[in-house]
């Protein structure tokens, strides 16, 4: 019911997601109780307000495919300048493997490419989160 309430409320109200705990809530109602991996993005204009949200890839218990190619495109098909990446990790523990770190610097480099700016990587559990930016975690170093 979380789900539904905040993504309907991010489609009628466009929602900035510039605040750290309201992105883990949204994430985490989105995905984080899945008990197989899942891979989220959220495209977002330059306000940081949500402009559209889909879980790009369902996986295992432990690992899912991810395409530099399919979130390039989500990009370019709604027209973000932002955008947010997520995914769950169904075991509760929330660091990030550096199969996600790869991922992660490679997203960013593609999306540079073409002029969006990824702003975050979640990692969630039911209990927990990872924010790549505010640990200042690789490709985040600031």
């Amino acid at each position: 019911m979380a789900k539904r309430c905040l993504g309907h409320q991010l489609r009628e109200t466009p929602q900035t997601l510039d605040n750290p705990n309201l992105l883990e809530q949204f994430v985490r109602a989105q995905i984080g109780l899945e008990t197989i991996e899942k891979f989220l993005v959220i495209g977002m204009n330059s306000r940081l307000q949500v402009i559209s949200h889909t879980i790009l890839s369902t996986g295992t218990v432990n690992k899912t495919a991810v395409y530099p190619r399919e979130v390039v495109k989500f990009g370019i098909t709604h027209h973000v300048s932002r955008m947010m990446i997520a995914h769950n990790h169904p075991s509760g523990d929330c660091t990030p493997s550096q199969a996600d770190d790869q991922l992660t610097h490679t997203l960013k480099q593609a999306l540079e490419l073409i002029d969006i700016d990824l702003v975050d990587h979640l990692v969630v559990s039911p209990q927990h989160a990872f924010s790549y930016r505010q640990a200042r975690r690789w490709p985040f170093v600031v």
